[in-house]
């Protein structure tokens, strides 16, 4: 059977198995609402540098793919910084938080991090931390 194009343009979309992936801080106790609201926040801002740097039709894969998207915990700002180290040597597109402090963690704390990519290039990542 021969696929059309745009058979031929999901079923790439589904091999290239791309997740979004968010970093939730534990050691600031936010509440579940703090967290779905820090999440939104994180998944905006990373979906507008999609939007300004997809030379590679992730937004568009990722889609088709399903939307995949996993909430991972981690422990303290160390491991942010590891996670942002990790992005920049891969290349791996990134959005930080920063909390303006208005509720209930302090002004300019880093609380989320969300990334976007291939499974193959963010597994060695991810599978460190453990599921929200």
């Amino acid at each position: 059977m021969k696929l059309n194009n745009t058979q031929k343009k999901i079923l790439k979309a589904i091999n290239r198995d791309i997740k979004m992936v968010f970093f939730v801080r534990q050691d600031l106790k936010m509440g579940k609402g703090k967290i779905g609201s820090q999440c939104g926040h994180a998944s905006i801002g990373l979906y507008k540098k999609i939007i300004q740097n997809d030379k590679n039709n992730l937004l568009d894969d990722w889609e088709l793919s399903g939307s995949k998207k996993i909430v991972l915990k981690v422990k303290s700002e160390k491991d942010f910084s590891d996670i942002l180290k990790y992005c920049e040597y891969n290349n791996i597109i990134y959005h930080e938080v920063i909390d303006a402090g208005k509720t209930q963690i302090q002004k300019n704390s880093r609380t989320i991090i969300s990334i976007i990519n291939e499974n193959k290039k963010i597994h060695n990542l991810i599978y460190k931390y453990k599921l929200l």
